[in-house]
């Protein structure tokens, strides 16, 4: 039986940290380490790591404040610090299912020419202290589904899904030069492109993992600062500008709308009626020329945002699933 480290990456998070804990110490299978990686916490972060009474062997790695450079930092210190053959990764704020190891691991015996798996997830949505927990399991998994069977071997295609749900040979992550740290979102978008070009990756289509999005508290999530989301889409387009110039027309535009969903999908959540508006308008713009039918449930769920906030459509797509 090989040893995964489950590396988790926080910062001033501890509150959540335990559940992450948690996920990890609840899991069947029965070699794993965790590495917790503290990117210069000034909370209890530290206390709550050294107390936790773990079944797994648990390192804490401290990054001191002049040494902190960011998540993708953080993460590559955690590769570095891990003594398993494979890599599991998790964000401080999600949580896994019990089994999500256990299965990840059964596919890569089963399945010998993959040097990793992801597997798809259920969203919740956190509103006003409430839990939602979304509809959007299935549509993750015939996403991911549809992703891979289009060949991720270029973008967008490549996305092979979410940190949390990474698992990994760590080898392969070294040889790959592991995640880019001058990266400041989208970490998993490129790395598992620069993997996929190298190594094959597999899919479990069943979520195994609880994702979570906080509507009603801007700090939780960094990612929703738009300002990074647009800075490190443009620098994928630079790093890989051979690539995006021999693109297909059809990728192409399937990237453009991922890039302005995405910026919709943030502005949304982060309260910004306004961005949301117009990046709503541009995702629009793409969905009609496809399909007229998902243009007009779009276009519901725009005026529902525009007029309750992305809380509302939560608790309407909830209610409705």
């Amino acid at each position: 039986m090989f040893l995964v480290s489950a590396v988790i990456t926080t910062k001033n998070r501890c509150d959540v940290l335990v559940r992450a804990l948690n996920s990890v110490n609840d899991q069947i299978y029965a070699e794993l380490e965790i590495v917790v990686v503290d990117d210069a916490s000034t909370d209890n972060t530290q206390t709550v790591c050294k107390n936790y009474k773990s079944r797994f062997p648990l390192k804490y790695v401290r990054i001191a404040p002049e040494e902190s450079k960011g998540g993708n930092y953080a993460r590559n210190q955690g590769i570095l610090n891990a003594s398993g053959d494979y890599i599991a990764f998790l964000d401080d704020d999600d949580e896994w299912l019990e089994q999500k190891i256990s299965e990840q691991m059964d596919y890569m015996e089963a399945h010998p020419e993959v040097s990793g798996v992801v597997c798809a997830y259920e969203e919740i949505y956190l509103v006003n202290g409430k839990n939602y927990s979304s509809v959007r399991d299935q549509y993750c998994c015939d996403v991911l589904q549809k992703r891979f069977e289009l060949g991720g071997k270029a973008f967008p295609y490549a996305y092979a899904g979410i940190t949390s749900g990474l698992l990994m040979k760590k080898q392969a992550l070294l040889n790959i030069g592991m995640f880019d740290e001058n990266l400041k979102a989208f970490q998993e978008v490129e790395m598992t492109y620069r993997f996929r070009c190298h190594y094959e990756i597999g899919a479990i289509t069943k979520p195994l993992l609880k994702y979570y999005n906080s509507i009603q508290n801007r700090t939780v999530q960094v990612s929703t600062a738009i300002d990074r989301v647009q800075e490190s889409y443009t620098y994928i387009e630079h790093k890989y500008a051979h690539d995006f110039e021999n693109m297909t027309d059809e990728a192409r535009k399937t990237w453009e709308f991922t890039k302005v969903s995405n910026l919709f999908d943030r502005c949304a959540r982060a309260g910004n009626r306004r961005l949301s508006w117009k990046y709503g308008m541009l995702s629009l713009k793409y969905l009609r020329s496809n399909s007229q039918g998902t243009a007009i449930k779009f276009l519901i769920k725009l005026f529902v945002i525009q007029v309750g906030g992305f809380g509302s459509f939560v608790k309407l797509k909830t209610m409705k699933g």
